[in-house]
């Protein structure tokens, strides 16, 4: 009658538990794997057990195969970020820096065997701000919900997130603005002047193309925005004149700088000064803002100006008092 077995072994590094199955008694026996616990060579065992009960004659290299053939943690990002088509390529380049963290901590262990213990001990010495750990974490969630990890370890109830105390900046006065388009370099006026005057987010403006300056008309098309209420013209007050370079494709970039060169710039601005670092976003909210106080328009008009697609979200999360000049 075949069984499975431990056989325990003394050796100089101590007592070992091999593993062994026998299909009858005058059948040679197969050895399984020597271990150090009689659970982890008990957990072999019942193994070759269910391979039997299926039909199937246990074998070692069915183990050793399946070994080669896991996928770790690091095998698995690529493929979940090209399976993200319903993200921007600047999207998908922010959740492979935040995997990044979770490839450092995980990245050669099988998905299925991250436990909710190694989360919770990866949380608490992450380094960074409260809101950066919750998006790394995040991330890493979502990455294990793709794989099919199942319960997933990063939404166990033994873990918690630090605590991120919000804090909602003051709108920039005009004159806060005009020092930082003066201080600023040159190559970066005219992206923060655009988003002053039209509500453009900063990524909207560091996508704009050649092909989308309306000179004649004085307009601006956002064509890259995240919504479909954000694709857009958005007409320039006093639009300064800009001239494609000769030979210049309409598909190419108005701007050669990217959205974190833009943010850093500013903020060196306001740090030098002793100011709150304004966002590039709060451009955004102070121009919605002064559609309404200063301009009188609907809210209707300010959410179609900035691409809103509902006007309670204009409303209720973007105007504010505006500072006094």
């Amino acid at each position: 009658m075949a069984s499975a077995f431990i056989v325990p072994r003394a050796t100089k590094s101590g007592k070992r538990f091999h593993a062994r199955w026998q299909r009858g008694y005058h059948e040679p026996q197969i050895h399984l794997g020597s271990f150090k616990t009689r659970r982890a060579a008990e957990t072999r065992c019942d193994w070759a057990r269910n391979e039997w009960a299926a039909g199937r004659v246990p074998d070692r290299k069915t183990i050793l195969l399946a070994a080669e053939q896991a996928r770790t943690v690091r095998d698995v990002v690529d493929e979940y970020i090209a399976s993200r088509v319903d993200a921007r390529d600047s999207s998908r380049l922010v959740y492979r820096q935040r995997l990044q963290h979770a490839i450092d901590r995980f990245g050669d262990l099988d998905p299925n065997r991250v436990t909710p213990k190694m989360v919770r001990d990866w949380t608490l010495t992450m380094r960074g701000a409260p809101r950066s750990v919750r998006s790394r974490v995040s991330a890493f969630r979502q990455l294990l919900d793709y794989v099919g990890v199942n319960p997933n370890p990063t939404r166990d109830a033994t873990i918690k997130m630090p605590r991120h105390e919000r804090s909602d900046p003051p709108l920039p006065g005009r004159a806060q603005i005009e020092t930082i388009l003066e201080e600023v370099a040159a190559h970066h006026r005219a992206p923060i002047w655009l988003m002053v005057t039209t509500g453009m987010r900063v990524s909207e403006v560091v996508a704009l193309t050649w092909g989308d300056i309306d000179q004649t008309q004085g307009r601006l098309r956002v064509a890259d925005s995240k919504t479909r209420a954000g694709r857009r013209w958005v007409s320039v007050d006093d639009m300064p004149l800009i001239l494609r370079p000769r030979g210049m494709h309409a598909s190419r970039r108005v701007f050669g700088q990217t959205a974190d060169a833009i943010r850093s710039a500013i903020s060196r601005v306001c740090t030098k000064h002793g100011w709150p670092s304004f966002s590039p976003h709060k451009y955004r909210h102070l121009h919605a803002s002064r559609l309404m106080h200063d301009r009188d328009l609907s809210p209707a008009e300010v959410a179609a100006r900035i691409g809103h697609s509902n006007v309670a979200t204009t409303l209720g999360t973007y105007v504010q008092l505006v500072p006094p000049d």
